[in-house]
């Protein structure tokens, strides 16, 4: 089996869910030397090469965690085609606990996997504790103080990319306990788009919508929409993790989700051009 290059930090499960008739979804990066509108398929958008590779010092490669998500991801695709299948006709999907459980990890990996969340992860101080704490560990082993030289040499590798790759690759197989918890304590909203209306999907997909009174995920208050289809949008739902609860969204609700997501994106996706279009004119 060869080794994945190509990580979609946004799965192509989902891209797929976006395509037009053609099968294309209509592309846009802000950061591109000359952006424009173009069409793409599904494989070559919101994506990065070895993402989610660690490499060691020997320069070996590890892509244990795209592995991982790879088989989260087909875990969770049955998942989200029954949550679709089942908005598509007005019901909601019936989700088994371990299903419940599935998607709720998907969402939480979602969150975070994506690198306009995960390379905030770390501040400079949280860098420079890195290092400092390697100094202090290289000390207790060789039972000396560092020079100024050493101490100059370990961090010159710890500020080498190669390394906070490695870092926050690490730090994507550790899970939250906590935040997974509060997610399996919630339910399910699904929201449905008004026919002849669709949602974006950007490269960070995620978008919160919090309560007048918190920013908490533990608050039924705080809404939390992962658009899974162009007319399916998903959030954590009630206090009771049972509930399940099918929302019909208006026009208006459909073009806040959209301008959130375009406006906290680098990259985004849609089914329509002239829906991309219509988000990125200046107003």
């Amino acid at each position: 089996m060869s080794e994945p290059k190509r990580h979609h930090f946004v799965p192509q499960l989902l891209l797929r869910n976006f395509v037009n008739d053609d099968g294309l979804l209509f592309y846009f990066d802000k950061s591109a030397p000359y952006p424009a509108i173009r069409a793409r398929s599904p494989k070559v958008v919101l994506n990065e090469w070895h993402l989610y590779t660690s490499v060691g010092s020997d320069g070996s490669r590890d892509v244990s965690q795209e592995l991982a998500y790879s088989r989260l991801e087909n875990l969770a695709k049955p998942v989200i085609d029954k949550i679709i299948a089942a908005a598509r006709t007005r019901q909601v999907p019936h989700l088994s606990t371990m299903e419940k459980r599935t998607w709720d990890v998907f969402l939480y990996e979602q969150w975070r996997r994506v690198p306009e969340v995960l390379k905030g992860l770390y501040s400079e101080e949280d860098w420079q504790r890195q290092i400092n704490d390697a100094v202090l560990d290289i000390e207790a082993k060789i039972d000396r103080p560092l020079s100024a030289d050493e101490c100059a040499e370990v961090a010159s590798f710890r500020d080498t990319a190669r390394f906070r790759q490695s870092v926050l690759v690490k730090a994507l197989g550790k899970q939250s306990r906590r935040t997974v918890g509060v997610l399996n304590s919630r339910g399910l909203s699904i929201g449905v788009a008004p026919q002849g209306r669709s949602f974006v999907i950007g490269s960070k997909p995620t978008v919160r919508f919090s309560s007048p009174t918190s920013t908490r995920l533990d608050d039924p208050g705080v809404e939390f929409w992962l658009p899974i289809a162009h007319d399916v949008i998903v959030s954590p739902g009630s206090a009771d993790p049972s509930y399940e609860q099918l929302f019909f969204l208006d026009t208006p609700m459909v073009r806040k989700v959209n301008a959130m997501a375009t406006g906290q994106s680098t990259k985004i996706v849609a089914r329509s051009e002239s829906l991309l279009r219509s988000l990125l004119r200046p107003r």
